[in-house]
């Protein structure tokens, strides 16, 4: 009888660490994804600000702004209090920040995980002012 209910704790512990991890990770999922969604709405929101002056062309200066706004709000999903430069004491962010050792041979025996001195990891997208394909932030019409 006892060992059945060792058997049942053990299988019980084994689901709940599993909805944990899974739960988990969802929330990072939709934390980023709701990140992703802020910069696409902020650069679209901000696609003709700048009005067009005949003879000048404002697209560059234009571009610039929207990515500066952009990088700015997903930095402010990120945070508790929407001030970055004052810390952020409820660490919301994308998921932990954890190392992981190399380990000893090719199988990796003695892996060890440690967590850096950043507990979780917040995205800071570059605003790729070049307009390069492989940047964080890419606009323009692309046919």
């Amino acid at each position: 009888m006892l060992a059945q209910f060792v058997l049942i704790v053990f299988a019980l512990f084994a689901v709940l660490s599993l909805v944990v991890d899974v739960g988990f990770a969802r929330i990072t999922q939709a934390q980023m994804q709701n990140a992703a969604d802020v910069a696409a709405l902020e650069g679209l929101r901000q696609r003709d600000v700048l009005a067009s002056t005949p003879g000048q062309n404002n697209a560059f200066a234009n571009d610039c702004l929207r990515r500066s706004s952009a990088h700015r709000l997903v930095r402010w999903v990120f945070d508790d209090d929407f001030n970055v430069a004052a810390g952020d004491d409820y660490q919301f962010g994308a998921g932990p920040v954890i190392d992981l050792t190399d380990g000893v041979g090719s199988l990796h025996a003695l892996e060890t995980l440690s967590v850096s001195d950043v507990p979780v990891y917040k995205p800071d997208l570059q605003v790729n002012q070049q307009n390069q394909v492989h940047g964080d932030m890419v606009s323009g019409r692309f046919l």
